[in-house]
């Protein structure tokens, strides 16, 4: 979710805000630096592995607000990242800014997309989250507009929200608006326009229509993913121009749970899956951001998207008419997204908080890598402001052998990093003269000749020559076990035309050789791969088909990878795909030993066929498998802490803000009145259930039957140093949903647009610190970290008799603390980390029981069957 809210209480749900800040900027164009413009770059395997071993990169990798990135790597050669627009640490304000990088570390400002907002966009509204594709022989942009005007073709109020799209010749731009009209004078307008509410009669209530992204399947249908949590993510095909969504829309995630959703495939042992990446919680309360990222795969596009544990991010249900439900609540029911996500990117302790809203990008080895914005810490505004400082992280994607992504081997975000593979043991970009084809090239056959391109290319290599075979094929050798990787385009083909790439090619004696080629074949529309030796094909002829909207002068891009193990037949998998990665199609094939080889070349290669073809790379082929990611099991029972509540409380409890009439003992369980808050300077909070945490590292676990039904009612786990320091997991009611939620607050300077701490501490309130300062204020907003749905109220329980059941537990490393959660005491969800130390030695950690109600209705019980508290290493 792209923007700076700070929730106040009384609205946890993110409203849109508007910019008082009127702008207009003209786009830069920074001139291209030498090191961008080297030709060819080709190095020994041995020095290219002992150079890629030593680089690291520190993050972020962007130290400037560089929110809701979109990331290509562009035909020029060039990674692109755009950002949400938004205000500078150095005061300045940009519209979609670009960067640009060679090797995904260093980045260069290149412009702002658009010098002012479209016309049909109201004149203070944000331009946010972007998402760049590349197809029908141009750029698309589309983004976020979080406040449109309004609208005469739909009839639409000014203020919702909506999405437009742009096009370009290059990521660097200039970027031209290009959505259909919107009517009246507007020449232009969204592609999904504003939409309004459905389960009420407000004409002014329109959903969140933000976050696009496009993904594309392999038939070549494109599919735009939007949406936030005030209406849920939906799915919608996209036209083949690119320009417009077509047919019904349909809901895939939550409608309260949700945003930035991004979907790639990946492919699980043969079996092709569809990965929703989204991005939960708060995005933009500096410090306190608790955003992450968690995902969910389907075997198609359109869902239902599945977590590992087996539950749906969307439940569909009949809904009931408007009459009978809020008028704040769109479209939804208090079921789905019970799982929660598998956590693919959730904070773990360091200073990295607000992690969220990601795109992907593959590096030269084929290892995948999350791009996604976060908050230091100790950095959480952009200077003399009220909005979150949130800057450009990147960190290793791994994969689980049964298929889940997970960020570093689930360590989380970096400090640092070993940098992906950016520089190819053998590449040529073709930016160069024509001498290079000498330098680094055989030209076997076939009359191949060094283009200049344009904008959108750059420099790229033809092959003029309309009849026969035309083999280009590398000087140096390539070691087994690599990834070939290249850009190509059809200019002419005859009847049995067809242009690729080559690998594993060797000569053997004076006029025979021996290679594997994958072809791009425009008359039959098929990927074949064919194995050649002495000048004929063996084996036969592989066949794929392709999407039937493939348009082969079009640039794709085409993977090889060598597979092969150290002994037996050869293994290679060839993946055609656009320009973003998205395959088009996939081929295995198992070919001879013979074609195993070691000290091979890479090349190019047509038959009766033109083609051009760029950006030709290989490196060593990554084969890291992710180790399984398993909730940590319970280790010794730490009897002195535990306590089954038999009818009576064990010796080391103590109650904070006690009110003896609000807990008492209910069939074996502890049953705690729910009264009060923690939340900023309320501190209203009664039966606060304490004792002394352990020493060294402890797994604190409870069940709790609790059922609430009015906002703010909530009930679980507590770390507690004081009032204004803690952090607690539990069962939350808002907005006429239950959710499972874990929550931090510690005192934090203040935005920098206030002069003062906006409160004071209550009087009553056990705290160390007894005036609030800029540098020390609880910030407008707890750090909701949305865990997942608990099981929806049924069986005849309600608020006074509940019988929806959670299971809740909160790990201690040193001093950082790991909150989860599970709907049936088996499957687990873990939520974000997060530091806590003793404010000061009169105030050391305690841990226990809370129940909170901040609104009237504090007359509802929470029943603990147990604490159980147990030693980890």
């Amino acid at each position: 979710m792209p923007r700076l809210f700070a929730i106040a209480k009384s609205s946890l749900l993110k409203r849109f805000p508007r910019y008082s800040i009127a702008l207009l900027i003209m786009l830069l164009l920074f001139p291209l630096s030498a090191s961008a413009q080297a030709a060819s770059v080709t190095r020994s395997a041995q020095a290219q592995a002992n150079k890629q071993a030593g680089n690291t990169y520190s993050n972020p990798i962007i130290a400037q607000t560089a929110a809701d990135p979109t990331i290509t790597k562009g035909l020029d050669g060039y990674y692109y990242v755009v950002a949400t627009s938004d205000l500078w640490s150095d005061g300045s304000f940009h519209i979609l800014p670009i960067q640009r990088s060679t090797d995904l570390v260093h980045w260069q400002f290149v412009g702002d997309a658009f010098p002012t907002r479209p016309d049909w966009v109201d004149p203070t509204a944000g331009l946010w989250a972007p998402d760049i594709q590349y197809f029908n022989h141009k750029y698309y942009m589309y983004y976020t507009v979080s406040n449109t005007k309004a609208l005469p073709k739909y009839g639409t109020t000014a203020g919702p929200s909506s999405i437009g799209v742009a096009v370009a010749n290059s990521p660097a731009g200039p970027w031209q608006d290009a959505g259909p009209s919107a009517g009246g004078s507007f020449q232009h307008g969204p592609i999904v326009p504003p939409r309004a509410c459905v389960f009420n009669t407000d004409p002014n209530c329109y959903y969140w229509t933000i976050d696009p992204a496009v993904f594309t399947d392999h038939d070549g249908q494109r599919y735009m993913y939007y949406g936030s949590f005030f209406g849920g993510t939906l799915v919608q095909k996209l036209a083949p121009d690119g320009l417009q969504v077509t047919g019904p829309s349909y809901q895939i995630g939550h409608w309260d749970r949700y945003e930035g959703t991004y979907v790639i495939r990946h492919d699980v042992n043969g079996k092709a899956y569809y990965y929703n990446f989204s991005s939960s919680g708060n995005c933009c309360n500096g410090p306190e951001s608790p955003y992450s990222v968690v995902v969910s795969r389907a075997t198609s596009p359109l869902g239902p998207f599945i977590d590992q544990n087996g539950y749906p991010m969307e439940t569909p249900s009949t809904q009931p008419v408007p009459t009978q439900r809020p008028s704040i609540d769109p479209a939804g029911v208090n079921s789905g997204a019970q799982g929660g996500g598998y956590p693919t990117l959730k904070q773990n302790g360091n200073k990295w908080r607000g992690i969220g809203h990601n795109a992907m990008i593959t590096d030269l080895s084929g290892q995948d890598w999350i791009i996604y914005h976060g908050v230091d810490e100790n950095d959480g505004w952009v200077k003399g402001s009220g909005i979150s400082f949130r800057q450009l992280f990147m960190d290793r994607v791994d994969w689980t052998a049964d298929g889940w992504p997970i960020v570093n081997d689930g360590k989380g975000p970096s400090l640092t990093n070993v940098a992906p593979v950016t520089t190819p043991t053998f590449g040529d970009n073709f930016n160069a003269t024509t001498s290079s084809l000498n330098v680094n090239w055989n030209r076997l056959s076939g009359n191949w000749q060094s283009n200049a391109g344009d904008a959108t290319t750059g420099g790229f290599v033809t092959q003029t020559g309309p009849n026969g075979q035309g083999l280009l094929v590398s000087q140096m050798t390539i070691p087994q076990g690599y990834r070939t990787e290249l850009d190509l385009r059809l200019e002419k083909a005859g009847p049995a035309g067809r242009y690729g790439g080559v690998v594993s090619y060797r000569q053997e004696g004076d006029n025979n050789s021996a290679f594997i080629a994958a072809f791009i074949d425009p008359a039959h529309n098929t990927l074949v791969t064919v194995p050649y030796q002495n000048g004929h094909a063996i084996q036969g002829e592989q066949v794929t088909p392709l999407p039937a909207n493939f348009d082969p002068s079009d640039w794709h891009h085409l993977i090889i990878d060598d597979e092969s193990g150290q002994s037996g037949q050869a293994r290679l998998r060839f993946t055609l795909s656009d320009t973003q990665r998205d395959p088009l199609a996939v081929q295995e094939r198992m070919l001879p030993a013979s074609f195993r080889v070691n000290d091979s070349k890479v090349g190019i290669i047509t038959e009766n066929a033109q083609a051009d073809f760029d950006n030709i790379a290989t490196a060593p082929l990554n084969h890291h498998v992710a180790p399984p990611q398993q909730t940590p099991q319970a280790g010794t029972l730490l009897s002195p802490y535990s306590d089954e509540f038999n009818g009576r409380l064990g010796p080391q409890w103590s109650w904070a803000h006690e009110d003896a009439i609000r807990h008492t003992f209910v069939n074996g369980q502890l049953s705690i009145t729910i009264n009060g808050d923690l939340y900023r300077n309320q501190n209203s909070a009664t039966n606060l259930l304490l004792e002394n945490q352990p020493a060294g590292n402890y797994m604190m676990e409870t069940k709790l039957t609790f059922d609430p039904n009015t906002n703010y009612q909530q009930a679980g786990l507590l770390i507690y140093s004081d009032d204004d320091h803690y952090i607690k997991v539990g069962v939350t009611h808002h907005e006429s949903l239950n959710k499972v939620i874990a929550g931090h607050e510690t005192l934090d300077p203040t935005p920098g647009d206030q002069k003062t701490c906006d409160v004071q501490p209550s009087p009553t309130s056990n705290i160390a610190v007894k005036a609030y300062t800029t540098q020390q204020c609880p910030l407008e907003g707890e750090s909701w970290d949305y865990l997942s749905n608990p099981q929806p109220t049924q069986n005849g329980s309600t608020a006074t008799k509940p019988t929806v059941i959670t299971w809740l537990r909160i790990y201690r490393d040193g001093n950082v603390y790991t909150p989860y959660s599970s709907v049936d005491g088996v499957h687990w969800i873990r939520g974000n980390a997060w530091d806590l130390s003793p404010v000061s030695s009169a105030y050391p950690i305690k841990i226990g029981l809370f129940g909170f109600s901040s609104g009237p209705v504090n007359t509802i019980p929470a029943y603990f069957d147990y604490v159980h508290v147990y030693n980890q290493p």
